[in-house]
């Protein structure tokens, strides 16, 4: 949580002043929902006490991009990905998760606007047309304009 602090604090504060948009895909208040699943008891009393002193300085994000998807999709994705640290994730913490996501974003306590898009049936790594459709989106939400490629201009 301090480094993500630090991080947001740091790189966030001076970035808000140079653009318009900052798309991230993290927010302070996401580590609460690991430490929810991952904590108890005193530790987890400490940690909230930390990160509601923290969260007063951290600037939060105008747009919280939600890729919904279903656990058996989250647990393929997490398969292709193939990083050492998910490997042994089990299915039951990963559905853990998921619920937590789905109740933080659709509940009332958030500090954000949030564009749900739903990604089940998505490939936006494979498919340049889903990847395209997420920035759309995105894009959008955050009414700018459609995205213009520069033309082949001889």
């Amino acid at each position: 949580m301090l480094s993500r602090y630090h991080q947001q604090r740091r790189n966030v504060s001076d970035r808000l002043t140079e653009v318009k948009a900052l798309i991230s895909d993290y927010t302070f208040e996401k580590d609460a929902l690991f430490a929810r699943i991952n904590l108890s008891g005193d530790e987890l009393e400490m940690y909230y006490r930390v990160q509601e002193a923290l969260a007063e300085k951290v600037t939060p994000p105008d747009l919280v991009v939600y890729l919904r998807a279903s656990t058996d999709t989250l647990m393929r994705r997490i398969t292709q990905r193939d990083r050492p640290y998910e490997r042994q994730m089990e299915r039951s913490y990963i559905d853990m998760l998921n619920q937590s996501y789905e109740e933080y974003f659709m509940g009332p306590a958030r500090n954000s606007r949030v564009l749900v898009i739903e990604s089940s049936e998505m490939d936006f790594v494979s498919n340049p047309a889903d990847f395209q459709t997420i920035l759309t989106r995105i894009r959008q939400e955050l009414q700018l304009a459609p995205f213009q490629p520069k033309l082949p201009i001889q």
